[in-house]
C-alpha cells in the first residue's frame, strides 16, 4: 500500500501536534518523581498516547 504525500504530511501534522502535547502535559505535571515521557500518535486509532515514567527511590517514599 503507498502512501499519498498529502496523507503522509497530514500524518506528520498530527504525530508533531501529540508530540506537542505531551510536551506541555509533561511541562504542566512534572514533579520530582516523573522522570520522563514519550508520546505515540495511532494512525489506525486517531488518538495521542503519552508514556509517563515514575522512579521512586526507597530514600523517597514515606510510609505513613
Amino acid at each position: 500500500m503507498m502512501v499519498s504525500p498529502v496523507n503522509a504530511q497530514s500524518t506528520l501534522a498530527l504525530e508533531e501536534k501529540c508530540a506537542e502535547g505531551a510536551r506541555k502535559w509533561f511541562r504542566e505535571h512534572s514533579s520530582e518523581v516523573i522522570y520522563g515521557h514519550s508520546s505515540h500518535y495511532n494512525k489506525k486509532l486517531d488518538k495521542c498516547f503519552i508514556r509517563v515514567d515514575y522512579f521512586f527511590s526507597k530514600t523517597e517514599l514515606q510510609l505513613v
